[in-house]
């Protein structure tokens, strides 16, 4: 994700790997400078990794005729769900139930994700996922804020 406008929380999403079962992945985006000063913020989505305490593993390497740093950053949570949240959305299917609330639904070979939103500060709707058989399952609910 980019500085700058749209996206949740001030964050737009630049680039992104297609998500499978691998070992690696790779992607190449070319990430605009306006002015002097840029900043990227690249978030590797490693769920195997997720309850890990350790940092996640992956290399980045940046080409440029103009120094660059490249340094590692903690982030929370909040900032891995907002990454995904909106990859989902731009990716993933939409629908609308009750008029408040949508339901993104973005399907691969790696799995589903599925995120529901409440557009409504006054409605509410009680939503049920059927995970039966399902493995591997990550729910914001029980990640710790």
């Amino acid at each position: 994700p980019a500085e700058g406008e749209g996206g949740r929380g001030g964050l737009q999403v630049v680039g992104f790997v297609k998500r499978g079962i691998q070992e690696q992945a790779f992607t190449s985006v070319t990430l605009e400078l306006d002015g002097y000063e840029g900043e990227y913020l690249a978030l590797p989505l490693c769920f195997h990794q997720f309850d890990s305490t350790e940092p996640r593993r992956y290399v980045a390497c940046a080409h440029s005729n103009a120094p660059v740093l490249l340094q590692p950053t903690q982030i929370g949570h909040a900032e891995l769900a907002a990454a995904l949240a909106e990859v989902a959305a731009e990716h993933g299917e939409q629908k609308v139930l009750g008029g408040v609330v949508f339901v993104t639904t973005w399907k691969d070979e790696a799995g589903a994700v599925i995120m529901v939103e409440n557009a409504s500060p006054s409605a509410y709707m009680h939503v049920t996922i059927d995970c039966e058989g399902s493995t591997g399952i990550l729910s914001s609910r029980s990640v710790p804020p």
